[in-house]
């Protein structure tokens, strides 16, 4: 994937691009690398969606793909690379549909040990570990 969404480039069509989930807000591009803890399948509106957790140490942030039970090569302690527009979703900041891209573990060569289950929400909506507080 090439295109400045991936790249680190601070904008995209002339908008400000997020590059740590801490600085996202509902409604913006976020284009940031992480490390999956946790994957799930859930069912939203009749439809399977996996559901991943992505924390790139500054925050958490719910990544969605609708239609899928599960996507290959997202599992927990997977590092990628993650854009799209962020949103909120009962108070939770989550990206529908994120473009991703895997990346190598990083210079220590360790992933990430844990895994956990993404906690259910109210109704069908992705609940994590923080709030939207912005």
């Amino acid at each position: 994937m090439s295109g400045p969404e991936l790249t680190g480039g601070t904008f995209r069509d002339g908008w400000p691009v997020a590059r740590r989930i801490s600085d996202t807000r509902p409604q913006a591009r976020i284009a940031v690398t992480g490390i999956i803890t946790a994957t799930q399948t859930v069912t939203i509106g009749g439809s399977p969606t996996c559901r991943c957790a992505l924390t790139d140490g500054t925050g958490e942030i719910c990544l969605l793909f609708l239609g899928r039970a599960e996507v290959p090569g997202l599992t927990a302690g997977r590092r990628c690379r993650v854009a799209g527009t962020a949103a909120a979703s009962g108070g939770w900041l989550v990206v529908w549909n994120p473009r991703y891209r895997l990346e190598p573990p990083d210079g220590t060569g360790k992933i990430c040990p844990q895994e956990r289950r993404v906690p259910a929400g109210a109704g069908e909506t992705a609940h994590l570990t923080s709030p939207v507080t912005r």
